[in-house]
């Protein structure tokens, strides 16, 4: 069980109530370092996972109370950056998740959202048409992912890890005006990247 103290965000003082905002902030940032991190290992309970979640719920409630309190909350540049994804998500038309490597050939996972119920593609499995899923329900999870907060480009050399050989990866996002929004990495991934194939993966497990 992981417990965080609520009554902190009762307090009516500005600075205090900036500092707990911060603080909070520095704490989930932490917890996704650890998590990219070649070599982290995964604890039992709670997970990091779980634990950024927690963080991430009370820092919405701290972001609010704020607000609720003054009028001169300014979002920082990755909140800027998640509710710009957010607000964009109903006109993705199309998400591809590839794999390569080298002296390999690329495997794609693709979700086709042009239609009313997403559309699950891929080059190397076959899609079970048994599962359904709506496309209000698939943006919902896809926005709970906070891709809007990555990291462009995921590499070992952040951590001072040099290996030569592996996996590369890259997620494109493609929007109905015509722009392309793109991640990727080589042997180093979002802290929540297997959430990401979860989901992709739903109509092929």
């Amino acid at each position: 069980m992981y417990i965080l103290d609520y009554s902190l965000l009762e307090t009516t003082d500005k600075v205090r109530l900036l500092k707990i905002i911060k603080r909070t902030e520095k704490k989930i940032q932490r917890l996704k370092r650890e998590m990219e991190h070649p070599n982290y290992k995964k604890t039992t309970c709670p997970t990091e996972l779980t634990m950024l979640s927690c963080e991430r719920d009370f820092l919405n409630m701290a972001r609010l109370r704020y607000s609720l309190l003054f009028n001169d909350y300014k979002e920082g540049r990755l909140e800027l950056s998640d509710i710009n994804f957010f607000e964009k998500s109903s006109k993705i038309k199309n998400i591809k998740l590839t794999y390569g490597g080298v002296n390999r050939t690329s495997d794609t996972i693709e979700v086709d959202l042009s239609g009313n119920a997403p559309l699950f593609k891929s080059n190397f499995l076959q899609p079970n048409a048994d599962k359904k899923m709506d496309k209000d329900t698939f943006l919902k999870l896809f926005n709970n992912l906070h891709i809007g907060e990555w990291r462009k480009n995921y590499h070992t050399k952040r951590f001072n890890i040099s290996i030569l050989d592996g996996e590369d990866w890259s997620l494109k996002i493609f929007y109905n005006d015509g722009k392309i929004l793109e991640y990727g990495g080589c042997n180093a991934y979002p802290y929540n990247f297997e959430r990401l194939e979860d989901l992709l993966l739903y109509q092929f497990r």
